[in-house]
């Protein structure tokens, strides 16, 4: 189930990257639209700790305290 909240999520930004990136958006601007698009996605799918989707990228510790 958490694997495919995750692959759920990558597509969700792959989905909005493209059209984001060709806009002329700020970053700033990118950023706010991500969150915002993030949120609505944690609330469809019932998700109640954001921190549960942190993409694959990210660099800091994980859920399990390991770091990457």
């Amino acid at each position: 189930m958490f694997q495919k909240m995750r692959l759920l999520f990558l597509a969700l930004h792959l989905a909005l990257i493209f059209p984001l990136v060709f806009s002329d958006l700020t970053g700033s601007e990118f950023m706010q639209k991500m969150n915002e698009k993030r949120r609505e996605f944690a609330k469809k799918e019932k998700i109640p700790n954001m921190r549960e989707l942190r993409p694959f990228y990210y660099r800091g510790p994980s859920n399990t305290g390991l770091e990457r």
